[in-house]
Order: C-alpha cells, then sequence, then structure tokens
C-alpha cells in the first residue's frame, strides 16, 4: 500500500474537527505570495538551479495580476504549491494541504478508490478500493473521462516538488487519490476505459468516488493490511533483519524532540545486539519507503559496521541567509539540549554575510568501539532500497555504497544522491502556510555530482528476493 494513502487511512481515524476554508483578501493573498517568492529566492541555495527566473517572473505576475477577490485557503495552498513546485527541487516544497483533506473526507467528501503505478507512459491500477468485480490489479487505463490517462495524470504532477520525472511519478503514485481531489476537486463519477491484464481485452468503467469509509471497506474486502510497526528486528533464516524506521524521533508528539535520538540509539544497540547473541551471518537493513530524516541518527546505526570513519557527504556547501538564521535560532531556543550541529551553523552563520555560500565543516563520524560493533566479525552488511526510499535513507545507501561497508540491493533510488538539500521552513504571515526550501547543496561521499540517485549493486523486486541473494552468496 502506498504510504500517503496509509497515512490518510490512519488519520482519518483520529480526525474529528471539519475544519473551514478561509477566505483571504486579495491585499493579504498578495502579501503572502510576494512573501513567498522573497523568501524562496534569497534562502534557497539556488532557486534558478533547474528553472529560468524568468519562468517564475512570468508565473509570479500572472497571477498576481489574476487575483481581483477573495480567495480560499485551499486555492492559495494550491497555487502556492504550484509556484513552488516550479523549481523542479524535492526540497523546493509546500506540503500537501492533509488538513483540508481530512476536513473534507470528515465532512463525508468523496476520493476515487483507485492507487495507481506509471510505467513508461502507462498508467495501471495499483490498489483498488472500490466494489466493480471487473477491476484488477495491473490492469491498464487507458482513458479518464475521455482524456489519454497518462495525459490527464501528468497535469497532477504540477503541484508536485521533483527533481526529475522518475521522482514526480514516485511521488504522485504514493498519493493520487488526493492529488486528484486536490487538482479536480470532488466529481461524483469517473468514465474510465481500462485494458484487462488476464486476457488482453478492453473494458468500460464508470467509478463513483466514494466516502473513505468505503475505501476502508474495500481494502478489508481485500485483505490488504497495512504494516503493523514503523521500526524492528527479527531473524529469518539466520539473517538478521533490520528496518529502523524514519531516521527522526516517532516516539513523541512533541516538536522540540523530534531530534532526539536517544530512543533510535537504544534500539539500534539491542537490534545489533541481538544480532550478534544469535550469530547470524548477513545482516539486511531495509530502507525501502523510508522517508529519511537526519544522520545524527543514522550515523548510530552506520557504526556498528563501519571499519573507518565515514561522513554522509563529500562537501556540504551552505548558503547564508537571514530565514535560515531564524530557523536554526529558533530549534536552539525550544531545545533543552541544542545539538552540536546546531551549535556549529550558529558559528557558522555568525561569521558570514547573507547570500554567501561556503563549505560547512563536516566532522567524520568515528566507528563504534569494538564491543559495539560487528567490522570485526564475518557479518555481510546488505541494504535494501527502492524508489520510495528518500532523503536520508539515500545518503545512508550512498555511504554504504561509497565506503564499501555492504552490498545494496533492490532497485534505483527516485530520490538523489547528490542534491539540494538541508531543508528549512519559514511560515507565511497571512495564510500561516509553511514553506520548505534547501539551504545546502549536497555531494555524495564519493564526490560524484550527477544528480541521480542510489543505484543497487544488485538489482531485486522484493524482499524474499533480497533474502535468497543473499544465501546465494
Amino acid at each position: 500500500m502506498k504510504i500517503f494513502y496509509l497515512s490518510i487511512l490512519l488519520l482519518f481515524s483520529f480526525f474529528a474537527s471539519a475544519g473551514v476554508d478561509k477566505t483571504y483578501t486579495p491585499n493579504e493573498i498578495k502579501a503572502d505570495f510576494r512573501q513567498l517568492y522573497t523568501g524562496l529566492e534569497n534562502a534557497s541555495y539556488d532557486l534558478y538551479a533547474r528553472t529560468p527566473k524568468s519562468v517564475f517572473e512570468s508565473e509570479f505576475n500572472a497571477w498576481l495580476t489574476s487575483v481581483n477577490g477573495p480567495v480560499t485557503h485551499l486555492e492559495a495552498h494550491k497555487q502556492f504549491m504550484r509556484f513552488t513546485a516550479l523549481a523542479n527541487i524535492a526540497h523546493t516544497k509546500i506540503e500537501y494541504p492533509i488538513d483540508l483533506l481530512m476536513a473534507h473526507l470528515s465532512n463525508g467528501g468523496k476520493l476515487l478508490p483507485i492507487s495507481i503505478s506509471l510505467k513508461e507512459n502507462s498508467v495501471f491500477v495499483d490498489d483498488y478500493y472500490g466494489i466493480s468485480e471487473s477491476v484488477a490489479v495491473g490492469d491498464e487505463i487507458l482513458t479518464v473521462n475521455g482524456v489519454d490517462a497518462y495525459s490527464w495524470v501528468q497535469q497532477l504532477q504540477q503541484y508536485i516538488a521533483a527533481d526529475n520525472a522518475f521522482l514526480a511519478n514516485t511521488a504522485l503514485e504514493e498519493g493520487f487519490a488526493p492529488y486528484v481531489w486536490l487538482h479536480e476537486g470532488e466529481l461524483s463519477n469517473y468514465k474510465m476505459t481500462l485494458r484487462r491484464t488476464a486476457d488482453n481485452k478492453l473494458y468500460e468503467l464508470e467509478q463513483p468516488t466514494l466516502a473513505f469509509e468505503q475505501h476502508r471497506n474495500g481494502l478489508k474486502q481485500s485483505n490488504q493490511k497495512p504494516e503493523s510497526k514503523p521500526r524492528e528486528f527479527k531473524i529469518i533464516d539466520d539473517v538478521g533483519y533490520l528496518k529502523p524506521g524514519p531516521f527522526y524521533n516517532i516516539d513523541t508528539n512533541a516538536g522540540n524532540d523530534t531530534w532526539n535520538n536517544e530512543t533510535f540509539e537504544q534500539f539500534i544497540d539491542n537490534a545489533f545486539t541481538h544480532f550478534i547473541e544469535k550469530n547470524v551471518h548477513s545482516v539486511l537493513i531495509d530502507l525501502r519507503n523510508n522517508p529519511g530524516g537526519s544522520n545524527t541518527f543514522s550515523d548510530l546505526m552506520v557504526a556498528w559496521f563501519a571499519d573507518k570513519p565515514f561522513k554522509f557527504a563529500s562537501d556540504f556547501k551552505v548558503k547564508v541567509s537571514q530565514l535560515s538564521r531564524k530557523a536554526n535560532t529558533e530549534r536552539m531556543t525550544n531545545s533543552s539540549n541544542p545539538s552540536a550541529l546546531n551549535k556549529q551553523l550558529e558559528t557558522f552563520y555568525e561569521r558570514r554575510n547573507n547570500g554567501e555560500i561556503a563549505s560547512f565543516p563536516l566532522e567524520l563520524s568515528q566507528p563504534n568501539e569494538r564491543e559495539k560493533s560487528i567490522a570485526h566479525l564475518p557479518v555481510a552488511v546488505y541494504a535494501l532500497v527502492d524508489k520510495s526510499s528518500f532523503s536520508n535513507a539515500v545518503s545512508v545507501a550512498a555511504i554504504i555504497q561509497d565506503y564499501d561497508f555492504g552490498t545494496i540491493l533492490g532497485e534505483e533510488t527516485a530520490d538523489l544522491a547528490t542534491t539540494y538539500a538541508s531543508m528549512e521552513h519559514f511560515t507565511l504571515d497571512n495564510t500561516g502556510i509553511r514553506v520548505g526550501y534547501p539551504k545546502a547543496h549536497i555531494i555524495r561521499p564519493n564526490g560524484n555530482k550527477e544528480p541521480r540517485g542510489v543505484v543497487p549493486d544488485h538489482s531485486v523486486s522484493s524482499l524474499e528476493q533480497a533474502l535468497n541473494f543473499i544465501r546465494s552468496q
């Protein structure tokens, strides 16, 4: 099941407030639009790295001119998402308005009960939550409401911040139905032409949108269950299986504890201690469907099998700005024990002027001492990645590959190993919309500046295939 769809399923169980789509005056919305553009231009490492300034200027001026009446929060959010996504940089983004979607669903709103996969300019049914017995996973969707399905789907990508088509398609697959609602609002039904995989025959489907409770019923009928644990470790046929989960604190809802890694460190220590006690011959680290996080977490894991000092980048160039200074100061103020990295950033900013770009001094992370390490043992390390391994999960895979700490299995990551990242945020004054931007250009450990994901050493498409490969070694 897609991560984004699953998160909606879980949130819907707890969401109670119906919410109201607030309306803003033209002056309020224009002020926020100016603040958005100015903030992105001044604070992003390079807003125009992939899209010329003229494109931004044209879109900016056209929309300002078009605003001549009140604008709802949803319409403002959509426009600001589209504008920010023009950068074609994954970390220059405004998040999906999940609160507005939850309000829509809690009021009985409906969604298209289909998830998709995209392959070679074609659209396929990846999951189905409706009741039609005609639809099967793997069937190809040819048209939607009379429009070529792939062309129709591409309209949704204007809201998605992505460095390339691979990453944009991956993000769209994660949240297809929510993006359909965002773009088109609620339609009563969709007329589709599909090609059945089983016999290659065409068939027509008039699919009504369904309330989310009906989606959940369809999920239950198809015996598809959400994954149970965000983090886990276990032994599978003498292989130590480790799913580290996100590289941030998931054990608290308190914002100032997001980067407290004490619980994560204990989890990692318990996992590797267990593997040693069970005398495993291999460890498989599952980084699939991992949203990433911070290396202050992942380094604790890598240190267990590293046989030499390491760092997550060969170069970490940072652009200094007032917004980044403010974000770092707020982190330090809101934390009872500011991290060493935040203190380093404070010093880094103090010595430089706004607009200046300089290499941030990355310290080498050290391998663990012998009593907390498997580097000296005859234990092979593997990492399993997929196109939905994002952000710091990609960095972890790059470290393992570039330092020869282990073998990468799976499929190429959609997110990049050399990337514009190290996100910061600022908030628009009137709408309260939160804007993300990358303050840095991170070059992968081996120095390769090509904007590409981590390519696995061996291609596998499932956990079972990964385990079979390990057994064969």
